[in-house]
């Protein structure tokens, strides 16, 4: 009897533990620009049952520099290796046995990527870890074929004029969570951000997104469904039509709604744009 009732304290406390990992960010709508959700790696965990929420961000965005921008899926510590060391690591904060020194990769841990840690992501990381059948996909997804032709992501995108039509109410008060594969680490934005997220994965569903830095980037590398941060900051575009000298873009949150077909010149785009997000392979 005492050992069931051991038993029972025991797993009452491991469920208690589960670590909430973010919350969509928390800022002022009537406030300029469109803020991003925090990423899961951002929420500054003490210790099981007694969690931080993650930091309400600076401006219109939140910061992103204790996110890596690339990390392996159940890479808990960081090291570059998914192994037994990340299942005790995970299993040891569950248990609050463990406190983070700052290099935990929540975004890894959230194996099933439902922004929460909890006891079935430290499964799932055990069952892969022991070879069980069917869980190698969770770690190495495929991805259905996809037309990446500039004209094919172009249809894709304007396939939703229809919904999402010009000059329909568009603040930061709408909300959208990405649908991207890791390891880009945001789940999810407001306002500009959100529609740029639902444009970018009705042309590419669940490929992987990664951001690239101004410098990181000709003019000549951008094509249809590629994401700007533009102007400090302030506001997200998603490209619709690459020319020689302009780009064409849709945008939310512009003049509180959306709108469709705005050109940027070539100069304005590379002056002004903080980083890109795109969804195209490497190669």
């Amino acid at each position: 009897m005492k050992k069931k009732l051991l038993s029972f304290l025991l797993g009452m406390w491991i469920a208690a533990s589960c670590l909430p990992m973010t919350s969509a960010a928390s800022e002022d709508p009537s406030q300029k620009g469109d803020p991003l959700s925090i990423s899961p790696s951002e929420a500054l965990i003490q210790d099981a049952g007694d969690f931080k929420s993650a930091p309400t961000p600076k401006g219109e965005h939140a910061e992103r520099n204790a996110a890596p921008t690339s990390f392996l899926l159940g890479d808990v510590d960081g090291n570059e290796t998914v192994d037994a060391r990340d299942r005790r690591l995970l299993n040891r904060l569950l248990r609050g046995l463990e406190q983070d020194d700052g290099t935990i990769n929540w975004a890894a841990a959230d194996i099933d990527r439902n922004t929460r840690i909890d006891l079935k992501d430290a499964a799932i990381l055990a069952r892969y870890l022991a070879n069980w059948e069917g869980y190698d996909e969770i770690f190495h997804p495929t991805f259905p074929d996809i037309d990446l032709s500039a004209e094919a992501v172009y249809q894709k995108m304007v396939a939703l004029k229809g919904e999402y039509y010009e000059g329909r109410s568009w603040t930061n008060n709408d909300y959208y969570e990405f649908k991207h594969f890791p390891p880009f680490p945001v789940y999810g934005g407001y306002g500009c951000v959100a529609f740029a997220f639902i444009l970018s994965d009705a042309a590419f569903g669940e490929l992987p997104a990664r951001q690239i830095d101004k410098g990181g980037f000709t003019y000549a590398d951008l094509r249809p469904g590629d994401i700007l941060r533009m102007d400090g900051n302030a506001h997200s575009v998603i490209i619709l039509r690459v020319e020689s000298t302009y780009i064409e873009i849709a945008e939310g949150n512009f003049n509180s709604s959306i709108h469709w077909g705005r050109t940027i010149d070539k100069e304005t785009v590379m002056n002004t744009t903080d980083y890109m997000i795109t969804r195209y392979p490497n190669n």
